[in-house]
């Protein structure tokens, strides 16, 4: 646009909108003469609006979505009007437009526009096209829904499920209510869907300890200390349990494979009673779902209940310098409970 701004201005315009020329310009060429068609009606609408403001025109607001619509306006008066355009050219401004924009060319700026529109932007409409094929190439549902319930695990367990909001878990998730719904349904589904993953998330990793290759004394030794450190290092997990028995369990016992899937803890400890039984280091009269009650009750509490002892004995049962203490405690506690 630099050559415009010297003498060359009206013959570069005029050669490359004249519909004389022939042939059918390339992508490359139809975007230049876009850029440029589309300066200068821009220009045009400014001074025309500003010329006509007084004249034979209505005041117009020019914004930049009107532009090129009062341009085109402007261009349809010119056409029809059967006076010389010398007689028009009453202002300044106006004369400025015309030593640019003789009114034969801005009668055609109409149609090239709408002829050039749509050569001008194909290279750009494949770029945006790709570019959203690229981005649903790398959309995963399945990390989408990982993201929204850790995000959720958070919410519920720091809100509770009344005073949670879908709206945060969105932000937080760059996603959008509309998308948490379509997933899970409603709040209490996503809710229910979070307290499926964390006691789903414990369950598996008792598995992995493979308790049932160790010895029964040493498996629950390991199986105590696991089930404390991991009190401790997951505290969601505790008030999450705690939210729900204030709810009376009433969203838990809505899962299906709720139960079945918390029957391997007990299970394990079963396993465990059974080989210690029968090697004889503990005692046959435990059912082993006192055992594991024991066991969660300790490890939970110090952490679940933790601001209340704190504030009735002064002493934050779950602060560090005590973990390694009440650790070793509850294990001791738990082995001279089951031993013979």
């Amino acid at each position: 646009m630099s050559s415009m701004r010297g003498g060359g201005g009206p013959e570069i315009v005029d050669t490359m909108i004249d519909p004389g020329l022939g042939g059918t310009p390339d992508v490359d060429e139809a975007n230049a003469m876009f850029d440029v068609v589309q300066n200068c009606t821009i220009a045009a609408a400014l001074l025309l609006g500003a010329a006509w403001k007084s004249n034979t025109t209505p005041r117009a607001r020019i914004s930049s979505r009107r532009r090129g619509q009062t341009t085109c306006m402007a261009a349809r008066k010119l056409k029809k009007d059967k006076k010389p355009m010398e007689s028009q050219v009453q202002t300044p401004a106006l004369r400025a437009v015309w030593a640019i924009l003789p009114h034969a060319r801005i009668a055609r700026i109409p149609s090239l526009l709408r002829a050039t529109k749509n050569m001008a932007r194909p290279a750009a409409s494949a770029e945006r096209n790709d570019a959203q094929s690229e981005s649903r190439r790398k959309y995963d549902p399945e990390q989408t829904k990982r993201n929204i319930l850790e995000v959720a695990t958070a919410e519920f367990s720091a809100m509770g499920l009344s005073g949670a909001r879908v709206d945060a878990i969105a932000e937080r998730t760059n996603t959008t209510k509309r998308m948490l719904y379509y997933y899970f349904g409603s709040k209490e589904g996503l809710y229910e869907a979070v307290l499926d993953k964390v006691y789903g998330d414990i369950r598996a990793l008792e598995l992995d300890l493979h308790i049932d290759e160790l010895d029964p004394t040493e498996g629950l030794r390991r199986l105590v200390e696991f089930t404390f450190d991991y009190h401790d290092r997951h505290r969601d997990f505790v008030r999450l349990v705690t939210i729900e028995n204030i709810h009376g369990a009433k969203y838990i016992e809505r899962l299906k494979t709720f139960r079945s899937r918390n029957a391997s803890a007990i299970r394990t400890i079963e396993d465990l009673l059974a080989r210690g039984v029968a090697s004889g280091a503990f005692r046959d009269d435990i059912d082993p779902i006192d055992l594991h009650l024991l066991i969660s009750s300790m490890c939970f509490h110090r952490v679940g209940n933790r601001h209340t002892f704190g504030a009735a004995f002064g002493r934050d049962p779950s602060h560090p310098r005590l973990r390694a203490r009440h650790r070793e405690m509850v294990v001791d506690a738990t082995l001279r409970f089951v031993k013979k």
